[in-house]
């Protein structure tokens, strides 16, 4: 698996948690993925429910992450105060299958943990229910 320096993501970034996010996941390291959450950290996956907490986190991210390249491309602060510091960071997911354009909200909290991170597929109804077809 790649790893991701912090040209990759875009030379402006500097936030070493969103980076570590990307690599650690590239390097399908789960546990230390979730280990980057709060306590009551949350994932919202496309299409799914929420996940709440660290070890679910891990289990949800070993099961369905497994084998994926993320490659960021795109990062711009939404908000900075006293509670929280918000990404929107751009980029595609490649899996065995397709390689898709996505988008990651993610919420820091002033200690510099992930408290949610929400992910979205760019993409149209019709490309992605074309990836069945193939």
């Amino acid at each position: 698996m790649n790893t991701i320096s912090y040209i990759e993501l875009n030379s402006n970034i500097t936030d070493s948690v969103v980076h570590d996010y990307f690599a650690r996941l590239n390097q399908s390291d789960f546990n230390a993925t979730a280990d980057l959450f709060s306590e009551q950290g949350c994932l919202k996956p496309p299409f799914e429910e929420i996940i709440k907490g660290k070890r679910a986190i891990a289990q949800y991210l070993e099961r369905e992450a497994f084998g994926m390249e993320l490659f960021p491309n795109y990062l711009k602060m939404m908000q900075h105060n006293q509670s929280c510091t918000q990404y929107q960071v751009k980029g595609k997911v490649k899996t065995n299958y397709f390689t898709v354009n996505a988008s990651w909200l993610i919420d820091l909290s002033p200690e510099k943990e992930i408290t949610f991170i929400e992910i979205k597929l760019l993409e149209t109804l019709s490309s992605l229910l074309a990836f069945n077809h193939c």
